[in-house]
């Protein structure tokens, strides 16, 4: 309410500033035009230097303003209330903040996501190690040099999403969907893609060392130069899955992969015998 009636004072002094002009034609017969003469000819360019002050002050005192509540919506969707966070990240959409660069380098580990909706966003540098995103949407979104380290990211939606030099280490991402998802230069040590859909994803030159891919979907998958040592593939569907120039050494379970008959391997090598 007071910087609103700042801001309204520089626009009157601005306002006279631009009117006292028109005292030059107030004539010399009418009353007291010697001192309305004086008047315009002094007070004139004091008005609009006065406005001009005001209104400066008053847009940098906004400009700090909208600062410390960007800083404040971004502290809060790093905390551990899912009330707080939800509220936060609803209002950083609101104002634009989630695809202008205000979110990169943030931290948001430890913080808790569950449900929220990512959806659409462009996002670098981000810290979501040892948070809890269970259930979130990452739909159609950007991730560049992201980590989900130690993550709970069970049931989330990277469907469409791009994500690359993105860290899941030893993350639980089971029921996980990566449909049409583009993946490259991604590290999944460990992690747990039980369940997971990588319906028609296509995956370049990423590690799932040691990673569970127990019942996962892999449809049509095409996967490019990535290493796949002592993970584990029971039960996983390779249906009309593409491996190019990937490392199967020491993987468990491939004597239960289903339809792994349909599936395609170039130049790839220590794939056991089934």
């Amino acid at each position: 309410m007071i910087k609103n009636k700042i801001k309204f004072i520089g626009l009157v002094f601005l306002l006279l500033g631009f009117l006292m002009p028109l005292f030059k034609y107030y004539k010399d017969n009418w009353f007291a035009s010697k001192l309305v003469h004086e008047l315009y000819s002094n007070f004139c360019a004091e008005f609009i230097s006065l406005a001009i002050t005001i209104l400066i002050i008053d847009y940098l005192y906004d400009k700090k303003e909208k600062e410390n509540n960007k800083k404040r919506l971004i502290r809060e969707l790093g905390c551990e209330d899912i009330g707080l966070t939800s509220r936060a990240l609803k209002e950083i959409k609101e104002l634009g903040y989630i695809n202008d660069g205000s979110l990169n380098n943030a931290d948001f580990s430890k913080a808790t996501l569950n449900g929220l909706d990512f959806s659409n966003c462009k996002l670098n540098n981000l810290n979501f190690s040892n948070a809890l995103l269970i259930s979130s949407d990452f739909s159609n979104s950007e991730l560049r040099n992201c980590d989900f380290s130690h993550c709970n990211l069970n049931g989330i939606n990277f469907n469409r999403a791009k994500l690359v030099n993105v860290k899941f280490h030893k993350a639980e991402l089971y029921g996980a969907t990566f449909h049409n998802s583009k993946m490259q230069n991604s590290d999944l040590l460990r992690a747990n893609l039980d369940n997971c859909e990588f319906i028609d994803a296509e995956i370049e030159v990423s590690k799932f060392e040691d990673t569970f891919l127990r019942c996962s979907n892999l449809f049509k998958a095409k996967f490019k130069a990535c290493n796949f040592l002592n993970s584990d593939f029971t039960n996983a569907n390779l249906e009309k899955a593409y491996f190019e120039r990937s490392d199967f050494n020491l993987i468990i379970g491939s004597n239960t992969i289903l339809n792994i008959e349909t599936a395609e391997f170039i130049a790839s090598v220590n794939f056991p015998n089934t």
